[in-house]
């Protein structure tokens, strides 16, 4: 075939450029072939008959050779009823022909069928179609706590133009012949840039999902010649969110991102494709997944968090600089950097009011040359605050407080106890505690059997008198004198009692020292939050907050109706520290800290603002500068221990947890009763008509209550223990990435199975994550639960 051959030689001279060597058939001794400038040429050759045949040999340019097919094509076309112009509107060839041979002859992304004609008797009938195979590819990740899939927004053309798509998944034209798993491979790596070993380590294939259909279009540019598209989707899994390779599509925080297919410039026909994590529909979603994944607030954190991330990868691209935009999109990222550090404490920028720059007309700016006139104006400004904002007591304390803090140690670190403590708790007691203490699954109905009933006075006396002595030298029989009395103003309630509350106590407690809490905490911050635990529910009076304010009872008058039964809680307890002598040995700025992280405690598990609280902690925990060694931010995990110990029996071993739950379904009842007799609507659960409904409403408290915040607590946990972790340097892992934002953090040191937890030292994980999950399918799954609930309950 030398009309090929000379063909490559030409293309092969013709691609020379810059000054090139002297090459071969620059020979005189080849201008017999036309060489070098392509000149036709012929060929004698005289056969074995004698006669002689001439040749005529011409050189052909690639363009010339595509055309002289592309006529052809067009022609084959034209023979089975579809016509093509030949020229478009700007001389030159037809683009959408162009673009079918292209996919048909050269990439081999589609080809053309004949078919039998609909109309026979008709010349023009048409005899071919168009068939092309798709390869969609739903790629389903866990992003806090839900189902996510991956989608394309919108695509970027090679000239700049933009594609809007509507919940475009991962799609490919397949080529003639190939195997879609070697599709796959190839559109999560030419798309997504995921190479094949992080493939074959964090994706799977759901064989059980893989769907296939048809659909019929007409072809842009001939609507006589329709394309039949072969599409199979297939539904792909992502096992392990968190490995560092996935944090380039946005994994684990589920940000949006953008990726590069093909090479971007000029004739280059590269793309730029934006990329976002949508929830799942509901039947996506396992059993046992909550549908809780945030409130709007926490929508608004991720959003910025995306801004963030698109921003920055933005100005990672080489036009950027050239452009000179690089100043602008820095100064935007910093601005957006800003509200992600202002919403992150939501609470103190409400409140954050510059009341001295309102009055001296300047921000934040005090003169030390001050006259009387700006004496008086501090002054004025000084009311206004006190008055007219809201303060955070405990970390914003007055001038004078702040003289008596001087020379005053508070000590940091492990808890020392005092020497020649004296505990009243019999020896069987105090021997039961100290050995099953530290187990989550502690049984307290067995203890409460030992102690003859008094749980809570044993149990509050063996962590209080230590930590108040520690904390603010508190005598040991004031202490026992204090417990004593909150055990009698526990009311006999089937729920909310003492033993109730020495289940609190003992829960928040296991927790705080999980998550390494207590470890940071002052001696005044232990001491408060284990009396706010005994406290939190005293003078419970068996009825919840709606009840109170649907009945006009006279806390709800008291307290006008905003958290009425923990308002109560909290100022009896302050009540029963002042009349006990509690508070005799106690500073005025150690006072004034403890009030205020009691009633912050107590206030925490007032479940109105349940959803409200996980998702501020949730982007608190997101926040840069988070850290347990600041106050507030290890307040703010200790209100969320409190807070899951309050609800902690969902997630006790099932034999403690169908008992608790039994006693709170008989609480609901009887306030139902009541609400009934006064003529009340009857509360949500609270109808004892609904009784063989109580294993669905269980599950679904735990699913959509429980477990989003016990969720949130492991998840701080395994941030902590990684960031532990001693990198190749010597350097823990928090050490090294001081300057990377949280979520970052987490992309980059945690990388764990959800296979391994089981063997991890993971509490809050093995112990309680594991058990809700548990218990939550043992409530549906197993008939004779509901059955002996039932019965209990008669």
């Amino acid at each position: 075939r030398p009309q090929e051959r000379l063909c490559a030689l030409r293309n092969s001279t013709s691609s020379v450029s810059r000054a090139p060597p002297k090459l071969e058939h620059e020979d005189t001794s080849l201008e017999r072939l036309g060489l070098p400038n392509g000149q036709d040429f012929v060929v004698a050759q005289k056969c074995d008959d004698g006669e002689v045949k001439v040749h005529v040999w011409c050189w052909k340019s690639r363009e010339y050779e595509r055309t002289g097919r592309l006529q052809a094509f067009a022609h084959y076309l034209a023979s089975h009823g579809v016509h093509f112009n030949r020229y478009g509107k700007d001389n030159s060839y037809n683009k959408d022909l162009m673009k079918l041979y292209v996919e048909v002859n050269e990439l081999q992304e589609g080809m053309l069928q004949t078919i039998e004609p609909e109309n026979p008797d008709c010349p023009d009938a048409v005899t071919v179609r168009h068939v092309v195979e798709l390869l969609r590819i739903r790629l389903i990740a866990e992003v806090h706590k839900r189902k996510h899939v991956l989608i394309a927004t919108e695509q970027v053309m090679k000239d700049g133009s933009t594609e809007r798509k509507v919940n475009q998944l991962v799609v490919l034209k397949m080529r003639k012949g190939e195997d879609w798993r070697k599709a796959a491979e190839r559109v999560l790596a030419s798309k997504l840039g995921i190479n094949q070993a992080t493939q074959e380590e964090c994706f799977e294939i759901d064989e059980a999902r893989t769907e296939c259909a048809e659909e019929r279009r007409p072809f842009e540019g001939d609507d006589r010649l329709q394309t039949l598209y072969k599409i199979r989707t297939v539904t792909m899994h992502v096992l392990d969110p968190r490995h560092p390779d996935l944090a380039w599509i946005g994994l684990p925080a589920g940000t949006d991102f953008v990726t590069k297919e093909g090479q971007i410039g000029v004739h280059k026909g590269g793309k730029l494709h934006v990329w976002t994590w949508n929830p799942c529909d509901k039947e996506e979603e396992d059993d046992w997944a909550p549908l809780f994944s945030g409130t709007a607030f926490e929508e608004l954190s991720r959003g910025l968090h995306d801004a963030e991330q698109l921003i920055q990868q933005t100005r990672e691209h080489p036009q950027i600089s050239a452009l000179g935009l690089n100043s602008p999109l820095q100064m935007a990222l910093g601005k957006i950097r800003q509200c992600m550090y202002k919403v992150a404490d939501i609470d103190a920028t409400i409140g954050d009011v510059d009341v001295h720059a309102m009055v001296h007309g300047e921000k934040k700016q005090a003169s030390e040359e001050a006259d009387s006139t700006s004496v008086s104006g501090a002054a004025l400004a000084e009311f206004i605050s006190a008055q007219f904002t809201r303060r955070r007591f405990g970390t914003q304390l007055d001038a004078q407080v702040d003289q008596l803090l001087d020379g005053v140690l508070r000590t940091v670190g492990a808890q020392q106890e005092p020497n020649h403590i004296s505990l009243s708790v019999a020896d069987e007691v105090l021997q039961s505690i100290r050995c099953s203490g530290e187990s989550w699954g502690y049984d307290l109905f067995e203890l409460t059997e030992v102690a003859e009933g008094r749980i809570l006075e044993s149990l509050g006396e063996y962590f209080l008198v230590p930590l108040c002595m520690s904390a603010f030298n508190g005598p040991q029989m004031v202490t026992k004198g204090f417990i004593e009395r909150v055990a009698t103003n526990y009311y006999t309630n089937p729920y909310h009692n003492g033993l109730h509350a020495a289940q609190v106590l003992h829960s928040s407690m296991w927790l705080t020292r999980g998550l390494g809490v207590d470890e940071l905490q002052t001696n005044i911050e232990r001491a408060a939050f284990a009396i706010a635990a005994v406290c939190h529910d005293i003078k419970h009076i068996g009825r919840n907050n709606q009840f109170c304010v649907s009945s006009e009872h006279p806390l709800a008058v008291l307290y006008n109706n905003s958290r009425v039964l923990e308002n109560m809680h909290a100022a009896a307890c302050w009540e029963l520290m002042q009349s006990t002598g509690m508070l005799q040995t106690v500073g005025v700025a150690d006072r004034a800290a403890l009030r205020s992280q009691i009633i912050e405690y107590i206030l925490a598990t007032d479940m109105s603002e349940h959803f409200e609280v996980v998702s501020k902690f949730r982007v608190k925990s997101d926040s840069p500068d988070f850290s347990l060694s600041n106050a507030q931010d290890r307040t703010f995990l200790a209100r969320m221990c409190i807070k899951a110990g309050d609800i902690g029996h969902s997630a006790l071993p099932w034999d403690l947890h169908e008992r608790w739950s039994v006693c709170c379904v008989q609480e609901f009842y009887e306030q139902g009763d009541e609400e009934r007799s006064l003529g009340l609507p009857v509360s949500p659960l609270c109808d004892r008509s609904a009784v063989g409904d109580v294993g669905k409403s269980q599950k679904g408290f735990i699913e959509f209550v429980c477990l989003p915040l016990f969720e949130v607590l492991a998840d701080q946990e395994m941030l902590g223990m990684d960031a532990q972790v001693p990198t190749k340097s010597g350097a823990t892992a928090s050490q090294q990435e001081d300057d990377t934002p949280a979520p970052a953090l987490r992309r980059r040191i945690s990388s764990r199975r959800a296979s391994q937890l089981e063997n991890c030292p993971q509490k809050v994980q093995r112990h309680c994550i594991t058990q809700l999950r548990g218990n939550a399918r043992r409530w549906v799954e197993e008939p004779e639960v509901t059955e002996r609930v039932t019965r209990l309950l008669a």
